[in-house]
Order: C-alpha cells, then sequence, then structure tokens
C-alpha cells in the first residue's frame, strides 16, 4: 500500500505543473527512492541488548506497588547492519502495559510488547524476554508515629547528653499497608553532638528509609537537645584539723572519708589537700569531749554525699595544759607536749576503741 500511494503521488506530481513546490516535492522522493535501495541492499544483522529499563504506567487509586520479579528485559533487534552499530544502548526503552482501571490487591501480569520499545526507524523488535512482568499491588494506609532523632559522636570530656525533645513528637505518613504495620518511629538525619557543650537547638529533615513513604504535613521538626556538665562521685581521705589548734589536745580518728558529688571537671583532680575537714572544740577541760565535723573550701558546685565518721574524739590532757602557753616561746615546752600526747594517743587506744558514735562521750 506505501508503494502504491507513493506511485499515486509521483503521478500527480508528474501531472501538475512544475512550479518550484512540485520541484521540491519531486526532489524528495528521488532522494527517498535512492535512500529505499540502499537500505534495502544492505545485509540485515540481530542484536541484543540486555538490561533495558521498563516503564510502568500510572498505578490505579489507593495502590502501591510493593514488587515486581524485574525491572528490566533483553530486546533483540533486526535490521540493517550499519543502523545497528550507531544504536545506544542507554537510549533504549521499553513499556510495560498499562495497570487495569479496577484491580485488587496481589500479583498483577503486565506483558510488555514490541511497539512499546524505543527502536529506531528501519529496526524491527523480535524478541522481548520476559515478555510479562510480574508486579504485586498493595492498599496505601495512613498511620501516625514517634519521631526518634538520631544522634552522631559524643560531648567532650565532663559534659553529658540527658535529655531531648521533638517538635512535633509525631508525624502521618502514607505507605503500602505492610509497610505502615512495620513502622515504629521515623527517625531525623544525624545531629553531631561532638564538641557541644551546651544544650542545642536544630531544625533537622526527617529520614525516610523505607521505600513508598510519604509524609503529610511536615519534613523537618525542631529538636532541643539538652547537654549539661558531668557529674560524678569522688571519695577523698581528708586529715581532720583542729579549731582552735592547741598542742594538749588529741583528735580520733585522725582522717575520715568524704564523698563528694560534683561536676566532673571540679572533681577529677580534686586532692584531698584542697578540701578542710575542721573539727570545732568549745569545751576547755580535761578529758574526752565529741565534736561535729565540719567541711569546709569545696570545689564550686559540689555538695558532700558521706562524711564517715561525722564527728571526733578530742581528748584534752590535763598534764600539758600548763605547758601548752609556753610551748610557743620554748622548744624544749614544745616538745613536751608532744610526747605527752603521743602518750595520751597510746593509753586512749588501750583503752577504748573511737568507733563513730552520735552523742558525747565523756
Amino acid at each position: 500500500m506505501k508503494r502504491l500511494y507513493r506511485a499515486v503521488s509521483l503521478i500527480k506530481i508528474t501531472k501538475a505543473p512544475l512550479n518550484n513546490n512540485n520541484w521540491l516535492r519531486l526532489l524528495s522522493l528521488s532522494l527517498a527512492i535512492v535512500l529505499w535501495f540502499f537500505v534495502a541492499r544492505q545485509e540485515l544483522a540481530e542484536m541484543e541488548f540486555g538490561a533495558v529499563p521498563v516503564a510502568f504506567g500510572k498505578l490505579p487509586p489507593n495502590m502501591e506497588m510493593i514488587s515486581k520479579n524485574t525491572s528490566n528485559v533483553s530486546v533483540r533487534l533486526r535490521g540493517p547492519r550499519s543502523i545497528l552499530a550507531t544504536i545506544d544502548s542507554n537510549k533504549i526503552r521499553a513499556k510495560a502495559d498499562d495497570f487495569p482501571h479496577e484491580v485488587n490487591e496481589g500479583r498483577v501480569v503486565l506483558s510488555v510488547r514490541p511497539n512499546s520499545v524505543s527502536a529506531p526507524p528501519g529496526v524491527d523488535v523480535i524478541e522481548i524476554d520476559p515478555a510479562q512482568i510480574r508486579v504485586t499491588l498493595e492498599k496505601k494506609a495512613i498511620k501516625e508515629i514517634q519521631i526518634q532523632p538520631t544522634f552522631r559522636g559524643r560531648p567532650p570530656l565532663g559534659y553529658e547528653f540527658i535529655n531531648f525533645n521533638v517538635i512535633p513528637r509525631t508525624v502521618r505518613v502514607e505507605a503500602p499497608r505492610s509497610v505502615v504495620e512495620n513502622l515504629v518511629f521515623m527517625t531525623t538525619e544525624a545531629i553531631d553532638l561532638s564538641g557541644s557543650i551546651r544544650t542545642l537547638r536544630e531544625r533537622v529533615s526527617l529520614s525516610i528509609e523505607k521505600p513508598n513513604v510519604k509524609l503529610f504535613d511536615i519534613e523537618r521538626v525542631e529538636l532541643n537537645i539538652e547537654i549539661v556538665p558531668k557529674e560524678m562521685d569522688r571519695l577523698v581521705p581528708v586529715k581532720i584539723r583542729l579549731e582552735p589548734p592547741a598542742l594538749n589536745m588529741s583528735i580520733y580518728p585522725s582522717e575520715v572519708l568524704l564523698v563528694l558529688r560534683g561536676p566532673e571537671l571540679q572533681l577529677r583532680d580534686l586532692r584531698s589537700e584542697n578540701v578542710s575537714v575542721v573539727a570545732i572544740l568549745d569545751a576547755t577541760y580535761e578529758g574526752s569531749h565529741t565534736t561535729p565535723l565540719v567541711v569546709t573550701d569545696l570545689p564550686a558546685g559540689c555538695s558532700i554525699r558521706y562524711l564517715v565518721p561525722d564527728h571526733a574524739k578530742v581528748v584534752i590532757d590535763a598534764m600539758t595544759q600548763a605547758t601548752a602557753g609556753n610551748s610557743v616561746t620554748h622548744s624544749s615546752g614544745l616538745s613536751n607536749a608532744m610526747n605527752v600526747a603521743e602518750d595520751s594517743n597510746q593509753n586512749s587506744g588501750r583503752e577504748e576503741h573511737y568507733a563513730p558514735q552520735s552523742g558525747a562521750d565523756r
């Protein structure tokens, strides 16, 4: 039929007056005939193109494609060898049949037909493998889920991340029913905490990790991250200092265990001499006296958790009371007072054990 149409056209041209347009038509026809003879005389060949991507039509309403057995097909073409040699395999495309307008959940078989392949003119599609593609459809569902931030790194030494707040806390998502049923929370893009020493306020995007998930209303959330100085407990042995100091007094025990609570930066390098534990005694007469202990020179931001014991026993020795005043000006008096205090310490040690007490032992 095409040849007949061309012949009729040629007759019409020859019968018509040979004006400029007819001359152009005649020239075009002549060139087409020459090209046709040139192509017809060429040797035909076949060539296979693998991994040709397949496009799919519009999905039915409220349906989502959750799987397919393949996304590519292999196409075999036949045509003049010179044309096949010039085909760019990356430009060949195929398209599957459209979905039926009314379809149920489950498997649907779609055909890939030769006329859907984008082959150049003069080339025929002789084979498509596979010629049918199996896809699985599932209804869409909507669900409101929690937003879970994602963090990377840690604050520097001495600081810690203790809490966060997300605004809003939830987001509505639409996805295939099976995907929605398994969604527990929606994550955010990772927030780097490295080097942070104070509360952060960030606006971050939500991270869609599963396919076919659509967000409603929002795509970014506001995130407040609370970072504070890290606290720790520190056990420090501290010697008890007597106030007012006197040579005729002995104190038991001489050392206490102090547990402090406070910022790690303050307590990490704390030494015993940085803290004072003082026994303040009002009594001046001889005998054994129980007195509470007072902690002074606490580091900034620190508090006392435990003080063991929380009181001490002070023994005033009457034998050295008379020489205590002379110890300031006479070295011999100082030596005697120290010896007497040591003897008193030994005698008291033989008489009783100085366990922690809550009342006076006189």
